[in-house]
């Protein structure tokens, strides 16, 4: 059960309480001789993401009839206190008339459509649709525009879902639609008049099993719109039939599409009717995603697919030497990028396996390796016919078998590598001398990585010309702390490094001040991420600041949690914080996903302060993949992230923001009761409200 958080307020005449939940603020009030509780009043409420996490709404400090006065995280990484005019925060009926109402003077527009253009905005429109009016103040004032639509039927009676879907048709570039919920069939046909006419949807998003009939209206809504072209489907938990297969191959008989996504779908047939729909008719398609689908070892399937270049092909039961060895026998294929994370290598894989010419990207994480595997996968990489990045993070093997896999290293040519991902993996003295051989390594994570400090690695990474991009961001597995200082005082010999993660580390404020005063020396660097390194005195602060103001073109990542506990402890105030906010941009994070070449070699060029994260698919928001790389087996309703970056990387999917359109009953308080006490402990409620 979830558990909102309240405040009551006190008046002359009735007690009302302040619930806020997830998305909306309520106003509710109690009968003093029936104790019913009656909602009085709504509001949408602004909500704050960081990254993929779950959402928060840093809470209301203040309370009265006009104004609402809360915490906030004002660009992800600065706290600032904001209060509205709820007059405004409702949305009232007579926006139409906005720009009488707030002259060009008025604090509380500016302060509103601040937030409408700073935050993601999740709103509940509660007893009518939202209007043209309306979402053209959207429009006008947000700068990014909501991305998302999300259509869920959670009752059949209230709204008519066409006037809202109407009035956002034009004005609003959604390009996301997310079906997840439905229980009143009849409303499709309102749907299916959307999709006719919408020209900028370019993601389709399938939760929820709407039934055949209803799929191919969907379908044959879009093939009838020539300005709507649909790039993405995605297919989550649903039971995909043999009609719905049809009505697929007749959407890819008619249109093209560049990527289709299969997550945790249940097959009413084998799933080779599914290979052949695509194979067939899906000839422009160049991203195919399976995730937690038995493939049962039937590998031949990748030779269908003639113009894929990724695979993503996580917990699909897959022999990885197996797929390596059909992988081999496709010398003209055009794949560049494959994920076998969560599969089995249980069966010897041949070293003698030539990977084809294209392949530039092989991600197998969190693998139990068996049979000296692991080994002869590094032999495979590095006899590639081209340069390619190996992502082999968190696996898994017994102790004798990494001693032996590190007896062995010597033995390997690692020229082609040009990125290795060796995460949470242990390091010893032969693994050094493996990546001082690497002529061509540009990135390499080591994070989480114990026993650095009984090898010479850092002295090899600090004498290699071409290492430029160094992740050693702090793990569940493993942290730096202040006795680890000696690992980062060596890097100011590092000439070619321009972006370094070390957040999420235990760093004192001395060591601190001795790594920003040794990165001040190193010259090519861009970048330096130091986000969640437990800063409790206020000198590492202006460390920061100095430091960033004698390298105008170094990025910082901010350190918001630092940030935080220097304000909790008194000991930096707002308005300094405001004067120095200036100073302090997001950088670009790959965290623990898996990039192209082009994507870090993008990255090492100096792109660094706009969000450049690379475009996956859906992964669980749940996931506990930002340490230990371990994915929940649920699939995410957010189509934005793959597996959750580290913490130093939350702020690189902060500027999506969405509008959540859910029907809630018109004028009938028992029933909007009724669905905040499945959702809500109200019990909580009245408890509360008569002990105050």
């Amino acid at each position: 059960m979830l558990q909102p958080v309240i405040q009551i307020i006190n008046n002359e005449q009735v007690k009302n309480i302040l619930l806020v939940t997830e998305f909306t603020l309520y106003i509710l009030s109690q009968n003093e001789e029936t104790q019913k509780i009656s909602i009085i009043s709504s509001h949408p409420l602004i909500t704050l993401k960081s990254g993929s996490r779950p959402t928060e709404t840093t809470i209301v400090l203040n309370f009265s009839k006009e104004t609402l006065t809360f915490l906030c995280d004002k660009n992800d990484f600065i706290l600032e206190t904001i209060e509205i005019d709820l007059r405004w925060l409702l949305i009232p009926r007579e926006l139409p008339h906005l720009k009488t109402k707030l002259g060009p003077d008025s604090p509380s527009k500016d302060k509103y459509l601040n937030l409408v253009d700073r935050y993601r905005a999740r709103m509940f429109w509660r007893g009518r649709p939202a209007s043209k009016a309306e979402i053209e103040v959207l429009r006008k004032y947000s700068s990014n525009k909501p991305k998302e639509l999300r259509i869920s039927f959670i009752t059949d009676n209230g709204l008519s879902l066409s006037s809202i879907l109407l009035s956002i048709e034009i004005e609003v570039g959604i390009d996301t639609l997310i079906i997840d919920n439905v229980l009143d069939q009849s409303k499709w046909e309102i749907v299916s008049q959307f999709l006719s006419k919408n020209s900028t949807i370019q993601t389709i998003i399938f939760q929820a099993d709407i039934g055949d009939d209803t799929f191919q209206s969907l379908i044959s809504s879009v093939l009838a719109n020539k300005r709507l072209y649909i790039k993405n489907i995605i297919l989550i938990s649903i039971t995909i039939t043999t009609s719905m297969l049809q009505s697929l191959s007749m959407y890819l008989s008619g249109k093209t599409l560049d990527s289709i996504s299969i997550i945790k779908c249940r097959f009413v047939k084998d799933f080779a009717e599914f290979i052949e729909t695509i194979s067939e008719h899906g000839r422009n398609i160049t991203k195919v995603k399976l995730q937690s689908i038995n493939l049962q070892n039937r590998n031949l399937f990748i030779g269908s697919f003639t113009q894929v270049t990724q695979f993503y092909l996580k917990r699909c039961g897959i022999e990885i030497s197996s797929f390596i060895q059909t992988l081999s026998l496709f010398s003209r294929t055009h794949i560049e990028y494959v994920d076998l994370s969560y599969n089995n290598a249980m069966e010897t894989i041949s070293d003698r396996c030539i990977l084809p010419f294209s392949i530039s990207t092989i991600v197998a994480e969190n693998v139990d390796w068996k049979n000296n595997n692991l080994f002869n996968m590094l032999k495979i990489a590095t006899q590639a016919p081209s340069k390619i990045s190996l992502h082999v993070g968190d696996a898994e093997l017994t102790e004798n078998d990494w001693n032996e896999l590190f007896s062995n290293l010597s033995q390997l040519n690692p020229s082609r590598l040009v990125c290795l991902n060796w995460r949470n993996n242990p390091i010893q003295q032969p693994f050094a001398d493996f990546i001082e051989r690497m002529p061509s390594l540009a990135f390499l994570s080591i994070a989480g990585c114990p026993n650095i400090q009984q090898t010479n690695l850092i002295d090899v990474i600090c004498q290699h010309p071409l290492i430029q991009l160094l992740d050693i961001h702090g793990t569940n597995q493993m942290k730096l702390g202040p006795t680890s200082g000696q690992i980062l005082l060596k890097l100011k010999n590092a000439k070619a490094l321009r972006r370094f993660d070390i957040s999420n580390n235990y760093l004192g404020s001395p060591l601190l001040s001795n790594v920003l005063k040794i990165f001040g020396t190193i010259k090519n660097l861009r970048c330096i991420l130091l986000d969640k390194n437990d800063q409790k005195d206020i000198s590492s602060y202006e460390d920061i600041i100095n430091f960033l103001n004698s390298r105008k073109e170094v990025v910082i990542q901010y350190p918001s949690n630092d940030i935080k506990t220097l304000m909790d402890l008194n000991l930096l105030t707002e308005s300094k914080l405001n004067k120095t906010r200036s100073f302090f941009k997001k950088s670009s994070s790959m965290g623990n996903r898996c990039p192209y070449a082009s994507d870090w070699e993008r990255m090492i060029e100096g792109n660094y302060v706009e969000n450049e994260v690379v475009e996956e698919f859906i992964e669980d928001p749940t996931s506990s993949d930002s340490e230990n790389g371990n994915p929940s087996e649920e699939a995410s309703s957010q189509p934005d992230t793959d597996t959750e970056p580290p913490p130093s990387a939350h702020s690189s999917y902060a500027n999506r923001w969405s509008m959540d359109f859910i029907e809630l009953p018109h004028n009938n308080n028992d029933e909007i009761m009724k669905i905040l006490s499945d959702r809500y402990n109200i019990d909580y409620l009245c408890q509360t409200l008569n002990y105050a």
